[in-house]
């Protein structure tokens, strides 16, 4: 699974994604369709590999119209 949160903690868009998926494209836009502001976003992604462990990593992301 990769979440975009925007700055107050909010879900901004959910993506779930394949096993074996390693690029992902995205049009800027929430969950609910709309386009998103500029600003910080912070971007978690979580992965449960074969044997069961649950990786994850965390990143800022700065997002310009």
């Amino acid at each position: 699974d990769l979440v975009i949160y925007n700055s107050l903690g909010q879900t901004v868009k959910h993506f779930n994604l394949q096993p074996g998926a390693s690029s992902l494209s995205w049009n800027a836009q929430g969950s609910n369709a709309a386009k998103i502001s500029s600003g910080f976003y912070f971007v978690k992604l979580k992965q449960v590999t074969e044997s069961g462990k649950i990786l994850s990593e965390n990143a800022k992301i700065l997002y310009l119209k």
